[in-house]
């Protein structure tokens, strides 16, 4: 008995075939990429907005009690006028002092 040397065949349809859907994944891939860049650019100005529309809520909120604080309570109202206008009550003095600045 004689053995046969046998040389592996080249299939040039399969080889071509391969070489066809190895470039159509590589451009696949090609084209995905700027898309997924710009989700994720999406992703995080979402990220970044929806952080400042809390803050924005957060905001509103305090205003809204401060300006209903102002409207019914007079302790509120007094603070206002003693902190940002400078008024005092009746026979009440204001002393007004500064911390000098020591030298180093």
């Amino acid at each position: 008995m004689a053995r046969e040397n046998k040389r592996p065949s080249f299939n040039f349809g399969y080889t071509v075939t391969l070489l066809l859907l190895l470039l159509l994944a590589a451009g696949a891939v090609l084209l995905l990429i700027p898309s997924c860049r710009e989700y994720r650019k999406k992703k995080k100005l979402e990220a970044e907005e929806r952080n400042e529309l809390e803050r924005l809520q957060t905001e509103r909120t305090e205003k809204t009690r401060e300006n209903h604080d102002l409207r019914t309570s007079r302790e509120a109202t007094e603070k206002v006028s003693r902190e940002k206008f400078n008024q005092v009550g009746k026979d009440e003095i204001v002393i007004k002092y500064t911390v000098p600045e020591q030298n180093r």
